[in-house]
């Protein structure tokens, strides 16, 4: 999936090669078994920044595995998987976790792991890197199968809070979409403190939460001409300055942060042949340009050529 914030994704899937294509496009290569000769279910995805947040549903019992070992580049990540309907069983690492509806199980998602799905099921699926909740590395090797329990205590609101976010998966879009998707982030992190006594860096996390929050504001809003680094400041009720030195140790700025977005969503718009009846100014007007001429001279510095050989690229 893109790292952007996307709209719902809602795919009717009819077979097992599919269900593991899909599955596998978020939680990373994964092998799918199934002694039946006919597969069904649905996958309803978001992705908000570098989050995902995914509900599944199949009346197919399954297998899932995770065995390849990732690449050296790979994110580390970490998923949180409740369980809705039906029950299921996951293994990593010696561990096994049962989980019943309402459970739900926090893992790590690079290492190898098996998940048994033996009868119907239905389960929201969210994946996190580890950066964003600021997991020192230390701390990572705690993250195998470690199931809340649902039922009372903490784990109980965190389960009717992620149960909420999982059944209005589609009416979430924009910068409220972004920072739902946040509130899950720091609900996950506070899990971790609570249940698992793990040492999160709080400071470090305030400041991943921010940089978190400040990319899906301008994936929202990239298509405000008048957005600036000093507006989006005041937005977040920080100074300017705070916002450079915040992005500095990413080697990037906010305003970097705004060009790029506003180049990639140009691209993808004009690369698109449902939007071949758009303008090259109609397209720049809708990326946050105040006109054609400065837009095609940023595309043209950016990707090497000019947005579109057509005779109304400039208007």
């Amino acid at each position: 999936m893109r790292p952007q914030a996307s709209n719902l994704v809602e795919t009717h899937v009819s077979s097992l090669d599919e269900w593991q294509r899909l599955v596998s496009s978020v939680a990373g290569s994964l092998t799918m078994v199934d002694d039946e000769a006919t597969f069904t279910g649905i996958v309803s995805s978001r992705q908000f920044g570098s989050t995902a947040l995914v509900h599944l549903s199949t009346d197919q019992p399954h297998t899932v595995i995770r065995d390849p070992a990732p690449s050296e580049d790979a994110t580390p990540q970490i998923a949180v998987s409740l369980q809705i309907r039906g029950h299921s069983f996951l293994e990593q690492h010696g561990r096994t976790a049962r989980l019943n509806p309402g459970d739900f199980v926090i893992f790590n998602l690079l290492a190898p792991y098996r998940r048994t799905f033996p009868e119907p099921s239905e389960t929201f699926f969210i994946v996190i890197p580890m950066a964003a909740i600021a997991i020192p590395a230390t701390s990572a090797a705690q993250l195998s199968a470690v199931k809340v329990d649902g039922s009372h205590g903490f784990g109980s609101v965190v389960s009717q809070f992620l149960t909420g976010v999982s059944s209005h998966l589609h009416e979430f879009s924009g910068a409220a979409g972004a920072r739902t998707a946040q509130s899950v982030v720091d609900v996950v992190a506070a899990t971790l403190m609570q249940d698992l006594d793990l040492i999160v860096d709080s400071r470090e996390l305030q400041r991943r939460r921010l940089r978190s929050a400040v990319r899906a504001y301008i994936e929202a809003q990239y298509h405000d001409p008048l957005l600036t680094t000093e507006s989006i400041a005041a937005n977040f009720f920080v100074s300017a300055r705070h916002l450079h030195n915040l992005f500095r140790d990413e080697g990037t700025t906010v305003a970097e942060l705004l060009r790029l977005e506003r180049l990639r969503v140009a691209y993808r718009l004009l690369n698109d042949e449902n939007n071949a009846h758009l303008t090259v100014a109609q397209v720049a007007s809708q990326c946050g340009y105040a006109n054609a001429t400065s837009f095609s001279r940023a595309y043209r510095a950016h990707y090497g050529s000019n947005p579109r050989g057509r005779a109304q690229a400039v208007e």
